[in-house]
């Protein structure tokens, strides 16, 4: 890997903050409460610290619970994925074991040749690679879950228990690549979270991560600065650094200069500020 997609890589990737946050979206989804924060990241994790207030009535208890079987359902269906991928990765490991053995034994069959199974048995090799191509496509199933988490949320569009189901629903949809579907969720949630600053900003950054993925570069700058409007304190320095990174990769460097400024000047003792000084690296 070059030193510039080296340093691309690692301002991309989750800071130990943003990784606390990841958890604490799965904690918030198994817990049967509501609170004022909530996590999805899609290429970037995109985190933000809002204190965690109100919502602790008896209907945020009832609506979690609701949230909270269908999580089960998901991890069931987790579950009976990996199981298949268990299965056929303990058969491959058989298969390499004899061979192994194969290839280490001097013993002879009694008729003086080699053993049944060899490290370049055909069968065998066309057996493993068998199994490593159904390996390969297995592919995780919950389209179960995935209506439940959509229906959850239609019913619940002002309630951040229904942000937590829709978050959850773009997640499984952008897994199977399924960019348009994940872009109406996060379109949703924009919309009805308009005044609600953490959840509006998530799905901006959520939208403009689609659309870079896409090549729309200027359309993904354009949610950015809308995001910066928006963003509490919190988050801006994660905002400023995916546009910093994508003024970038646009080649608008001087802007990109510019941001980076910006990041390291207010927000100098951040994750993003030591991400932001290697992005300049790369700029100047």
């Amino acid at each position: 890997m070059s030193k510039k997609k080296s340093i691309l890589k690692s301002i991309k990737a989750p800071d130990a903050l943003q990784k606390k946050l990841a958890l604490f979206f799965t904690w918030l989804l198994s817990h049967k409460v509501k609170v004022g924060g909530m996590l999805f990241a899609f290429v970037v994790i995109y985190g933000g610290v809002l204190t965690v207030q109100h919502y602790m009535k008896k209907q945020s208890l009832v609506l979690s619970s609701e949230l909270a079987a269908i999580d089960e359902l998901y991890e069931e269906e987790l579950t009976a994925t990996n199981k298949q991928r268990e299965e056929i990765t303990k058969k491959m490991e058989l298969i390499e074991k004899a061979m192994t053995a194969a290839a280490t034994s001097d013993e002879k069959t009694k008729d003086g040749k080699q053993p049944p199974v060899s490290p370049f048995d055909p069968a065998k090799l066309k057996e493993k690679m068998e199994l490593e191509k159904k390996l390969s496509e297995i592919k995780e199933n919950h389209q179960g879950s995935l209506i439940k988490y959509q229906e959850f949320y239609k019913g619940h569009k002002k309630d951040v228990v229904g942000a937590a189901a829709a978050f959850k629903s773009a997640m499984i949809l952008l897994k199977d690549n399924d960019y348009t579907n994940a872009k109406l969720i996060f379109e949703g949630v924009r919309k009805d979270f308009a005044d609600h600053p953490f959840y509006s900003v998530q799905s901006l950054l959520n939208l403009s991560a689609i659309l870079e993925q896409e090549g729309s570069f200027e359309e993904s700058l354009k949610l950015l600065d809308e995001a910066l409007t928006k963003a509490p304190k919190e988050i801006k320095a994660q905002v400023l650094l995916a546009k910093a990174r994508l003024e970038y990769l646009s080649k608008q460097n001087t802007k990109a200069a510019t941001t980076i400024e910006e990041i390291v000047k207010n927000h100098g003792e951040s994750e993003e500020a030591k991400k932001a000084k290697a992005l300049k690296v790369l700029v100047n």
